[in-house]
């Protein structure tokens, strides 16, 4: 009873119209069928990618082109993402997979016969269908479509593939070599942008109107600016340094050091003993000497006459040399109360104020142009060490490629 019943059962057909057993049979037939086909296709491609992969990893770090690493990623990816969707999309029909499993076990065509007749009545048909059955009861799908696996290929792929991700990660692609040119040029945009900053801290306060010199030195050095932005070359930069140097320097007067030291030589002395004490000697001797000549002028009748006329004779010796004009003021101021003249005193004592002002400011005008004249030397300075340090680069290029020849 349990015979008859097991081979009844065997005799249900499946949606295709074959015997249940010999629809799956045919099903691990045409999956083993695709799975030989991406294990053969592997087996190729994946050294041969991984190869390539390799290749061009190594070529990234013996030449200056970042797209090469893309271009190994893209030949690993892309060959993987080829053989899925070669996979999934490989078709295998039934008729295949029964040719090639009666191919393979020697079945004299049982099974596609089977499908031939699938749909034939009768004994002759049943007969058929019967001898299906007992081929696909009797065999393996693995016997029918045996896969063998080649794990050389296979396991070299992988160890390319990782060589190629090991130099990826730890070994560091070569940095592009600048050319001498490149190198000058970036060298002279750093300069122009330290001048620009020079510039800029030129320029007076917000309550302080610029003066026409210093007016003239900032439109100057705008020029020179510009010109070093043009420049294409470092000889060209140089040149343009050097001409606005020499210019610079050609403008600052000869007499420009006794200014400096007669003008802040007024100022400390006033600063260490003030001419009055009228507001206070703490304030006086914050003032400038400017500030307090004026402020003398408004009370000269609260001083003793005498002692100030012998110090502003003795203030205007030492203004000879770097500012005649406030020494002569001074003097008469002196000699005026020295007689007793308070107003030419007074006189005097402006016009002495008047000269320390444009002895000030004409000392603030030179000695941005001294050290403008300064900068512009150190900035020629770093240039040429930075010529010679581009030789001295260069040569040694071609004498290593003279050495590899």
């Amino acid at each position: 009873m349990s015979v008859f019943t097991s081979r009844k059962e065997s005799r249900k057909e499946s949606s295709s119209g074959l015997p249940v057993p010999v629809s799956q049979f045919l099903a691990s037939v045409r999956w083993r069928i695709k799975t030989a086909w991406a294990f053969a296709a592997a087996e190729r491609w994946l050294p041969v990618a991984a190869g390539t992969g390799l290749l061009l990893v190594v070529l990234s770090r013996l030449v200056s082109w970042g797209p090469l690493e893309l271009v190994a990623l893209l030949v690993g990816v892309g060959t993987i993402v080829a053989l899925i969707i070669g996979f999934a999309s490989l078709t295998v029909s039934i008729e295949s997979a029964a040719r090639s499993a009666d191919r393979q076990l020697g079945t004299n065509d049982a099974l596609s016969t089977s499908l031939q007749f699938k749909e034939l009545p009768g004994v002759f048909g049943e007969k058929i269908q019967t001898r299906a059955d007992t081929v696909v009861r009797q065999n393996d799908p693995q016997a029918a479509v045996p896969v063998k696996v080649q794990y050389t290929p296979l396991v070299v792929a992988m160890l390319v593939f990782l060589l190629a991700l090991y130099i990826a990660l730890f070994i560091a692609p070569p940095v592009p070599q600048a050319s001498r040119s490149d190198i000058e040029l970036a060298a002279l945009a750093a300069e122009t942008e330290e001048l620009r900053k020079h510039i800029e801290s030129l320029a007076p306060e917000d309550d302080i109107p610029s003066s026409d010199d210093r007016s003239e030195l900032v439109s100057q050095l705008e020029e020179l600016a510009s010109e070093l932005e043009q420049a294409t070359d470092l000889d060209e930069g140089l040149k343009a340094l050097d001409e606005t140097r020499s210019e610079i320097q050609a403008s600052i007067t000869d007499q420009f050091l006794a200014e400096k030291s007669a003008a802040q030589g007024l100022n400390q002395s006033l600063e260490t003993r003030p001419l009055t004490t009228e507001g206070g000697q703490g304030q006086q001797g914050q003032a400038g000497a400017a500030d307090q000549l004026e402020t003398l002028a408004d009370n000269l009748e609260t001083q003793d006459q005498e002692a100030l006329a012998e110090r502003l004779k003795a203030l205007a010796d030492t203004q000879q040399a770097g500012n005649p004009e406030a020494s002569a003021a001074l003097n008469d101021a002196g000699e005026a109360l020295s007689s007793g003249d308070l107003d030419r005193a007074k006189e005097a004592l402006a016009e002495a104020a008047s000269a320390q002002r444009a002895a000030e400011a004409s000392v603030s005008d030179q000695t941005a142009r001294s050290d403008t004249s300064d900068f512009l030397g150190d900035s020629m300075n770093r240039l040429n060490q930075q010529g010679q340090q581009g030789q001295q680069g260069q040569q040694g290029q071609q004498g290593q490629q003279g050495q590899q020849a």
